[in-house]
């Protein structure tokens, strides 16, 4: 991810009890790209969301959570099918897969349906 900058408006500095967020500009939490991230301030923060949604800080965005949802099973679905075809453990998948192996668990336990 990238590192803090100062605050786009106030050129606030995350240092101290200061806190500099990273604001996605088109309010898509998934779209990651330089390019969509700003760097605000807690207080620009909040005025940035209440200007878009009328939200103040995180809380449920059910678009939002319903994509994490359906890549979390999709990525479930791939290890439970690499565990059944070839055989390997909750460490090898996490390997092959570039997670944490209690990520792997923690999918299985999740999303039942799934599970190998």
């Amino acid at each position: 991810m990238y590192a803090p900058e100062p605050c786009e408006v106030c050129g606030r500095e995350a240092h101290g009890r200061g806190t500099v967020d990273r604001h996605h500009r088109d309010g898509d939490r998934m779209n990651n790209e330089r390019v969509n991230i700003a760097f605000l301030c807690r207080k620009h923060h909040n005025d940035a969301h209440r200007a878009l949604d009328g939200r103040i800080g995180g809380g449920p965005r059910p678009r939002i959570t319903a994509l994490l949802r359906e890549r979390a099973v999709r990525r479930a679905g791939e290890a439970a099918r690499l565990m059944r075809t070839e055989g390997l453990t909750y460490l090898q998948v996490a390997g092959r897969m570039d997670v944490n192996p209690w990520t792997v668990q923690r999918w299985f336990g999740k999303y039942p349906e799934v599970a190998p």
